[in-house]
C-alpha cells in the first residue's frame, strides 16, 4: 500500500534521490501546502477565493518575489508546477501582479483523494510528462479511464516504459 500524506512520499522521495529537486524546492511545497485547493490543487489564496500572483506569493512566505520567482520558474521547468493560462482576458498589469493559475502535478501532491484527481489537470499532466521526458520513471502514475483519473502504482499495470 502506498503512503499518502497528501504529497505522494514515494514519488517525492525518488525525485529527491534523484537530485531533480533540491531542499528549497521541497521547502516551498511544504510551506504552500495548505494553500492548495481540494478540488482543483490549485495553489490558491483561500482568504480571497482566488490564484496567488508573484507578489502575495513572496508576502505569504515572507520570501522575496525574486527569490519566489525563482522557485516557482524551476519547478513549473522541472514539471511540478503547471501554469494554464486563459489568453483571452490579458491582464494589464506588473507581472508580480498578475493572479497566476498554478497547479501542483498531482503526481507529487494531491489535495482531495488519490482516487479522485481532477481530470483536465490529470491529462495536462499526462501530454506534458516532464519528469518522464527527464527519464524519472515514478512509482505512482496517474491513469485516466472510464473519465476518472487516479493514481496507481505503475508495477500493477506492467507498463513496458
Amino acid at each position: 500500500m502506498a503512503k499518502f500524506d497528501r504529497f505522494v512520499i514515494e514519488n517525492l522521495n525518488m525525485l529527491f534521490k534523484r537530485d531533480y529537486l533540491s531542499e528549497e524546492e521541497v521547502e516551498f511545497l511544504v510551506a504552500i501546502q495548505y494553500t492548495i485547493d481540494e478540488n482543483i490543487n490549485a495553489i490558491m489564496n483561500k482568504r480571497t477565493n482566488s490564484f496567488y500572483n508573484v507578489l502575495e506569493l513572496s508576502t505569504e512566505n515572507n520570501c522575496s518575489v525574486t527569490k519566489i520567482k525563482e522557485v516557482l520558474n524551476s519547478l513549473q521547468k522541472k514539471g511540478i508546477i503547471y501554469e494554464l493560462v486563459n489568453w483571452i482576458p490579458i491582464e494589464k498589469k506588473n507581472e508580480d501582479e498578475r493572479k497566476r493559475a498554478l497547479f501542483i502535478n498531482p503526481e507529487v501532491f494531491f489535495s482531495k483523494s488519490e482516487n479522485d484527481i481532477n481530470l483536465i489537470l490529470a491529462s495536462t499532466v499526462k501530454k506534458n510528462d516532464i519528469i518522464e521526458q527527464n527519464n524519472i520513471k515514478l512509482p505512482f502514475k496517474i491513469v485516466i479511464e472510464r473519465g476518472s483519473a487516479k493514481l496507481y502504482r505503475k508495477l500493477n499495470f506492467k507498463w513496458i516504459n
